[in-house]
């Protein structure tokens, strides 16, 4: 709202509107680092939440691809597996093994890898794999569960 007036007033006007202007802007940027502040805290607390989601996605990703290279007759130990997928490095190996130890796939492993459950068959294997996945899934600890099935080194929290 800028009036210019013949007497001089419009000079007066135009600071004012200048100031309001300025003073909003400040008020904006107050609400917006809030609002960022907000939304960074928010964001912590989400990804603290699905944490134990992603690492139970992780588990049972790797238990997959683990149970997928024996089922075509690869080499399961840690290294074989990280040979040939190296996203995969050994503690996501052995959060992996844990979910096969704990479905009764796996029942212990040597210096030449994994040791497989000579009694299933390979769709009774993955029907094991799967229920598994889906009550860990279900489960509200499903972490904690795992967790006793790494090795001892590796159950710390």
């Amino acid at each position: 709202m800028q009036t210019i007036y013949h007497n001089g007033n419009g000079a007066y006007h135009t600071e004012r509107n200048s100031l309001l202007a300025a003073s909003q802007i400040a008020e904006l940027q107050q609400r917006l680092a809030t609002v960022q502040s907000e939304n960074t805290e928010l964001n912590r607390r989400l990804s603290v939440q699905r944490r134990p989601e992603k690492q139970l996605g992780g588990c049972i990703e790797v238990a997959t691809v683990i149970l997928s290279e024996h089922t075509a007759g690869h080499l399961t130990g840690r290294r074989a597996i990280q040979a040939a997928h190296q996203n995969i490095g050994r503690r996501r190996w052995q959060w992996g093994v844990a979910m096969l130890r704990m479905a009764g796939i796996v029942t212990g492993y040597n210096e030449f890898g994994l040791i497989f459950n000579g009694g299933l068959s390979v769709q009774r294997a993955w029907s094991k794999l799967t229920a598994t996945a889906e009550s860990l899934a279900d489960s509200a600890d499903a972490i904690d569960q795992l967790r006793h099935y790494l090795p001892l080194s590796q159950r710390a929290r």
